[in-house]
């Protein structure tokens, strides 16, 4: 995550930050670097025109970022029993694992490496991170579901959004767009050039497709 910048390492109680940068992934070229990862044997036909959620990551102005905050231990009941977990299976998901029938560790492990990492810094409960984050997902456009399989612009695919965002990419092919949101009522803001530094798409852009 955040290739071009070194992570600070936060260890107070409560960190303070600047703003959220929200990570949402397009998981078809994820699947298709690991074609070996069972959950994307059967891939959920959502992730076919959504960007999915990597997580809500608390950023400083300057390009750092406040990490492990503190040792609150995560507990997957709060989403296996507390929350709507096919929400997670649909938004969230960790596709390094076929979607369990049950509470199951494994599959939980994305979702405790983000609230371990980055919601600890957030400043808000467990349950308040998660659900937080599942509402305020950014809106796919529509470009990237009806350019599925196909080449479009960096410009165009900039211009389908109504703040600055950042796509990154694993050579020409859509990997993760980086949407702003203030730290506070979660509002959608044009990314600093902290944040722009990340971008390392051409100006042609590749929508994967599932094998």
């Amino acid at each position: 995550m955040h290739p071009n910048v070194k992570s600070t390492l936060v260890t107070l109680a409560k960190a303070s930050f600047d703003f959220f940068v929200f990570a949402t992934s397009w998981q078809p070229e994820e699947c298709y670097n690991e074609p070996t990862y069972s959950g994307c044997n059967n891939p959920n036909k959502i992730w076919a025109s959504q960007l999915t959620i990597h997580g809500m990551w608390p950023q400083f102005n300057n390009g750092t970022w406040p990490s492990y905050c503190t040792d609150e231990a995560f507990e997957s009941s709060i989403i296996y029993d507390d929350l709507d977990t096919n929400m997670f299976y649909d938004y969230w998901p960790n596709v390094r694992y076929e979607i369990p029938e049950t509470n199951d560790k494994a599959y939980a492990s994305f979702w405790e490496h983000e609230w371990t990492k980055h919601g600890t810094c957030s400043g808000l409960d467990q349950e308040t991170y998660f659900t937080t984050t599942l509402q305020n997902r950014p809106i796919t456009p529509t470009i990237i579901s009806s350019n599925y399989g196909k080449t479009i612009t960096k410009e165009d695919l900039l211009k389908s959004y109504d703040t600055i965002v950042v796509p990154t990419c694993k050579s020409n092919y859509l990997f993760e767009i980086f949407v702003c949101l203030t730290s506070d009522t979660y509002t959608q803001f044009d990314c600093p050039e902290s944040v722009i530094y990340e971008g390392n798409c051409d100006d042609n852009i590749i929508i994967e497709m599932f094998l």
